[in-house]
């Protein structure tokens, strides 16, 4: 194994990606239970509050614990991955650390002065570009490490990767500066099957990238 710390860390990665992906599927399956106990007032009470109750818990997981998890893992598997690659991998352990700085700093002033508040939309929006960085220098600090180690078919999922994330947010950022109507939903729905697909083959690469490291 040429690079251990690499290794580790991008399972890390992996594995908070993974629990990412758990808790969207759990919060759909609590959306879902908490829907049908609020549509079954014609049923016993009991069975309407246990179904309430259930559905609560099972969006409070995915909503607060799991992201926890993830977000920890996922910073701890950066900060060890870029003893490996002290050049990408070490931007996206900083850009993690300051979207997560940012978010807090936007939550603290969109609660005392409101949702709507500019100052609070900024920083909102600051936290989301630098997780947007993380994703990119992730898989750029990968990518060097796969040419290092003679994966070229890494190196191009890893391109495809990043020109996925690219038109994603192209497309979305073009349907919001659109008026409402059809073309503006076209192209939001277009970003988001960019960001799905990138997700998953996201999902692959890192995976089978751990796997070449533990070679």
């Amino acid at each position: 194994m040429k690079f251990p710390n690499a290794y580790k860390g991008i399972g890390k990665i992996y594995l908070a990606e993974l629990l990412q992906l758990i808790g969207v599927v759990l919060l759909a399956i609590g959306v879902a239970v908490g829907f049908f106990g609020m549509k079954s007032e014609g049923q016993v009470e009991a069975a309407v509050t246990s179904s309430l109750a259930l559905g609560a818990f099972l969006s409070m997981l995915p909503g607060i614990i799991l992201p926890m998890i993830s977000l920890i893992l996922s910073i701890i598997g950066l900060n060890e991955a870029s003893k490996d690659e002290p050049t990408q991998l070490r931007a996206a352990f900083i850009s993690s650390i300051a979207a997560l700085a940012l978010a807090i700093i936007a939550s603290v002033i969109q609660s005392v002065n409101g949702e709507s508040n500019l100052l609070g939309s900024f920083f909102e929006l600051l936290s989301t570009l630098a997780s947007l960085f993380v994703t990119i220098f992730t898989v750029g600090g990968i990518s060097k490490l796969m040419t290092r180690i003679g994966r070229n078919d890494l190196v191009n999922r890893g391109n495809q990767i990043l020109w996925l994330l690219v038109g994603a947010q192209i497309f979305e950022q073009i349907a919001r500066m659109l008026p409402q109507g059809t073309f503006a939903l076209i192209l939001s729905f277009a970003g988001l099957m960019f960001s799905v697909v990138m997700y998953f083959l996201y999902l692959g690469f890192l995976n089978h990238s751990r796997n070449a490291l533990a070679l």
